[in-house]
């Protein structure tokens, strides 16, 4: 733990406690002049939990205090009595985002709908979230803002050979989820064919607001795609990527194309039953590609 302040308070006393402030590092100590009776003397002591790697969400930290005393000015102390143990539970933010590109499937000069869906699944607020989505300008043109949530700012940056949406300054409470959109076009230099792969970024959020020296500044955080919604399956070829199992010539892929078989492309070898070869469990295209016509 990092001190930050200390205050001491006295209820029922009359004119102020005489205290001396012995404190070292992180360890309190506080010598009492005098406490009369059936008053208190109240301590607060405010503190950060030190940002090390040892301090996760869910780490507990335990912490109890004692206190010894003289029945007179001078006299001998009693035996130290100890507090009872209380514990804090570390909380922290913790964020994932996931991209989709509507329609999925566009030509040059068509225009499309980028959404981003960022949840905090932490236990604590992030505060001062960035979020970058950069764009080819080979490719896309004339962005435009869409929604943003309430306590960010749209922008857009130029970083060649890309042009950065840029969204920042909110915070994000723990179970939280917020969707940002943008409109692009696409440019006429795009190939009918070829697949643009995008991918945005969570580049900053902390755990505390503004600018504090305690904080901690998160690790980045990609966008992870989805398959389409009619399960449809793609895979790699020299023609660029396939929706559905189908034929192609690659010799050297030892076959003469793909067939469907218990819900899975399989590769047809020269026999054409797709006998002693591997199917091929083909992963859901990712949300956040583009396919050109």
């Amino acid at each position: 733990m990092v001190t930050n302040s200390l205050s001491v308070t006295g209820v029922g006393v009359t004119g102020a406690l005489t205290v001396t402030n012995q404190t070292v590092g992180n360890s309190v100590r506080l010598l009492f002049g005098a406490i009369p009776s059936n008053t208190q003397a109240v301590v607060t002591i405010t503190s950060f939990v030190k940002n090390i790697p040892a301090t996760v969400a869910g780490t507990v930290i335990t912490n109890s205090a004692s206190y010894s005393y003289a029945g007179t000015p001078g006299g001998s102390q009693y035996a130290a009595q100890q507090s009872n143990t209380v514990s804090l539970t570390v909380i922290e933010p913790k964020l994932g985002m996931a991209k989709a590109i509507s329609p999925n499937k566009a030509s040059a000069n068509e225009p499309v709908t980028m959404t981003l869906v960022v949840t905090n699944t932490g236990t604590a607020t992030a505060y001062d979230v960035v979020v970058d989505d950069p764009l080819p300008t080979a490719y896309y043109m004339n962005t435009v803002e869409g929604t943003t949530p309430a306590g960010f700012g749209f922008s857009t940056v130029s970083a060649p050979p890309n042009s950065v949406v840029r969204y920042t300054g909110g915070d994000i409470n723990a179970g939280q989820t917020i969707t940002f959109t943008f409109k692009t076009t696409l440019t006429t230099s795009v190939i009918p064919g070829n697949v643009l792969t995008n991918v945005a970024t969570v580049t900053q959020y902390t755990t505390m607001p503004g600018v504090n020296p305690n904080e901690r500044s998160e690790p980045p955080v990609q966008s992870a795609g989805a398959a389409h919604s009619d399960g449809s399956r793609y895979r790699r070829l020299q023609d660029g990527w396939l929706d559905h199992c189908r034929t192609w010539p690659d010799t050297n892929l030892h076959g003469l194309g793909e067939q469907h078989r218990n819900g899975r492309c399989h590769r047809r070898d020269r026999h054409g039953d797709g006998a002693g070869q591997h199917a091929l469990q083909r992963p859901g295209q990712p949300a956040h590609t583009l396919e050109l016509r």
